[in-house]
């Protein structure tokens, strides 16, 4: 809802990519997610639809929900998610313990935790890709901060090397 997809997860056409969505009355919405790169599912094909969301996962959504993705992060999942999302401010004051974060065996995500995530994204500016240039490593993105003109974006650049 936030990026304004309802509509296209409620009509959404096509098959589920994991085995266990494909009758689940999330498959619309998790493939939706799925698409825009907020989730990844498990290495075996399948998503988990009715087991608890632990921290690490609650975590790498909403980092990737604001707009930031693999390329943004120093390290992968679940600490390079972390590090951006203490970063940007998602996960300031939640005195986050090394054992939350397992990737395998993490501490399941309380509502109240989810409801803390949710609250500081509502303070973090939305960062949307524009564009890049391969040549050059240039990417462009705007940020929705409502400090620029009528879009309510500022034009950042990034250059990125191998």
């Amino acid at each position: 809802r936030i990026k304004g997809l309802e509509d296209t997860a409620k009509s959404f056409p096509g098959n589920a990519s994991f085995t266990d969505t494909q009758s689940h009355w999330s498959k619309n919405y998790v493939e939706i997610a799925r698409l825009q790169g907020y989730i990844n599912g498990f290495p075996d094909f399948t998503f988990h639809p009715d087991e608890a969301v632990t921290v690490a996962q609650a975590v790498k959504m909403l980092v990737c929900v604001l707009g930031y993705d693999d390329s943004t992060l120093k390290g992968s999942f679940p600490f390079g998610y972390t590090k951006k999302g203490e970063s940007i401010g998602l996960v300031n004051g939640a005195n986050l313990q090394p054992h939350y974060l397992d990737a395998k065996n993490g501490v399941p995500a309380t509502r109240n935790f989810v409801a803390f995530l949710i609250a500081n994204a509502l303070d973090i500016p939305l960062r949307d890709w524009v564009g890049i240039d391969m040549s050059t490593g240039r990417v462009d993105y705007a940020i929705l901060d409502g400090t620029g003109d009528t879009e309510y974006t500022t034009l950042r650049t990034e250059t990125y090397s191998n």
